[in-house]
């Protein structure tokens, strides 16, 4: 899990947040602990602009409680990795209130 997605963050991602064992440090924190053994995600439609992209995505924790994301996305524009949708950031973000709601 950690590996793969290490493995999908963009070139500047990975200069940002180390190697990978610098990387797996982040999932310890509060902020994205959340992300491992949750029970289920939804994801609403990407908002793409200017070989941008973001999509919310709405995870539902081992415990059963749901905590927000946003995911910031950039189509890659040199090899290896050329045309690949990779991650820039991720951020968590407030979980709007009601069945079905969206980040």
């Amino acid at each position: 899990g950690i590996e793969a997605a290490f493995n999908f963050a963009s070139p500047a991602n990975k200069e940002a947040t180390g190697p990978l064992a610098k990387f797996r440090t982040l999932f310890d924190t509060p902020q994205y602990g959340p992300m491992i053994d949750h029970q289920g995600a939804t994801y609403s439609a990407p908002n793409i602009e200017d070989g941008v992209a973001q999509v919310g995505v709405i995870l539902t924790s081992e415990e059963g409680t749901r905590v927000g994301y946003m995911f910031q996305l950039s189509r890659q524009a040199t090899p290896p990795h050329e045309g690949c949708w990779m991650t820039d950031a991720v951020q968590r973000v407030p979980v709007p209130e009601g069945e079905g709601a969206e980040i």
